[in-house]
């Protein structure tokens, strides 16, 4: 073999090792993506387990009350706002997660209908129309407005589970206005 078969065979074998290289690294690209994704998707189930958690502390009669009439709650009613507002802050991460692929369509529309739900009781609309929508973008916003509310529960001490609409009483009937 002269110089120039050894020429041709290292550049084989250099465009063998380049291939090999691509290949590893789309293969470490594809792991380090899934794994971004789960922890992202990870800390989206923990904010909202937390935002449950904020409510439950302020127990269901408390949370009803402030759906009817955030006025009745004396010094409750700021961390009802509070707490609405974190709530549509998750509801805006969730689709911005699910403009960039990470949320499957299923779970944000079923997210978003519940987060829109919410502006049907006449306490988390107070707050919204008195400047809740400010806490989040103005295309969020808008897409809360113009989402289709979805199924959300509530409670009552007669009934139990039931309805957001029977737990509240009084829950606007045609969905959001603007």
């Amino acid at each position: 073999m002269d110089i120039q078969d050894w020429g041709a065979i290292g550049e084989m074998a250099g465009a063998l090792l380049v291939g090999a290289t691509l290949i590893f690294f789309a293969i470490e690209l594809r792991q380090t993506t899934r794994s971004v994704e789960t922890s992202a998707l990870t800390g989206w189930l923990s904010a909202r387990i937390a935002i449950n958690e904020g409510f439950s502390e302020m127990g269901s009669e408390t949370i009803i009350a402030g759906m009817r009439d955030p006025r009745t709650l004396g010094d409750n009613a700021v961390k009802f706002g509070l707490l609405h507002q974190t709530y549509m802050m998750h509801g805006q991460i969730t689709h911005m997660f699910f403009k960039r692929g990470l949320i499957p369509t299923d779970l944000w529309e079923t997210e978003m209908g519940i987060t829109a739900a919410l502006l049907l009781t006449p306490g988390a609309r107070q707050w919204w129309d008195a400047g809740g929508k400010g806490q989040v973008t103005p295309e969020f916003a808008a897409l809360m407005e113009s989402t289709p509310p979805g199924q959300v529960f509530g409670w009552t001490a007669e009934d139990g589970f039931t309805s957001l609409e029977q737990a509240v009483g009084s829950v606007a009937p045609s969905g959001p206005s603007a």
